[in-house]
């Protein structure tokens, strides 16, 4: 059941954060995104400093675009993780609480 809560409040975070699309993207953000990917996926970060090269590149409207589609992605692969994530938090926080 602590699972299924943390799983919840995981989701609801999750909407809180990248339910806003309709927010100005800039490149910066669009760096933290990517970086975050390829992090995640590929264990490097391989666009550090890229901010301005993307604010350069794109208009408003690309930029948008390029995050919406980013996110969608992230957003993926933490619904497949979430389980997983939750069942590491209440791990930890039932060990914490056992120390204290």
């Amino acid at each position: 059941m602590k699972v299924a809560k943390k799983m919840v409040e995981l989701t609801k975070h999750e909407g809180e954060f990248y339910g806003r699309f309709a927010d100005p993207a800039s490149g910066l953000d669009i760096e933290t995104e990517l970086s975050f990917i390829s992090k995640r996926w590929l264990g490097k970060d391989l666009f550090f400093g890229w901010a301005n090269t993307f604010d350069w590149s794109f208009n408003e409207t690309q930029k948008r675009l390029l995050l919406y589609m980013f996110r969608k992605m992230l957003i993926e692969d933490m619904r497949v993780r979430r389980r997983k994530i939750a069942e590491s938090i209440v791990f930890r926080e039932e060990r914490d609480e056992g120390i204290a």
